[in-house]
């Protein structure tokens, strides 16, 4: 007999999901510039290369999306110190402030889904949500997918980071 769990933890993921997106609808954002600003909040400084590729877009799409965001005043962009051709991108001060919000947005409607579980069961499942993470992800693009609403801050022992380096180790 086949367990439930994909159907569970397929229907869990998505409505968790549906309600963060839904939470933060009123911000303004198109769901690509949620993104964005969630990724630079999270690794400031990093080059638009990279952010195309941790949101899957052209390279070309994320200059018009960068282009959009500085637009409305919520980043900012430098010249690499070591290398003038790569562009690196901060949150400006009303980014910062928006990027507050989505996490705020998140936290609650996470904290509101957890709260259903005891304090025992939530590192159960913390236990578990850590081993699927470390089997799931795929390379260090995939990783800054994953880690894209992460609130960096309150993040300790990622299972993200962790693997990333395990794998690091076994290549040397």
């Amino acid at each position: 007999m086949r367990s439930n769990a994909e159907n569970t933890l397929g229907a869990l993921s998505r409505a968790l999901s549906d309600e963060i997106n839904e939470s933060v609808h009123g911000l303004d954002l198109m769901p690509s510039e949620l993104e964005a600003v969630g990724h630079i909040g999270h690794a400031p400084g990093m080059a638009i290369s990279d952010l195309a590729q941790s949101i899957a877009l052209s390279h070309a799409a994320t200059v018009r999306l960068v282009r959009r965001l500085e637009a409305k005043g919520l980043i900012t962009r430098a010249h690499s110190q070591s290398d003038s051709r790569v562009v690196l991108l901060h949150l400006s001060k009303s980014g910062k402030s928006m990027h507050d919000g989505i996490m705020s947005h998140r936290t609650k409607k996470l904290r509101h889904a957890l709260n259903a579980l005891t304090v025992q069961e939530q590192k159960i499942l913390a236990s578990f949500a850590d081993r699927m993470l470390r089997k799931i992800l795929r390379d260090e693009s995939h990783a800054y997918r994953i880690c894209r609403l992460c609130d960096r801050d309150n993040c300790s022992h990622c299972p993200i980071e962790n693997e990333m380096a395990d794998r690091e180790l076994q290549n040397d």
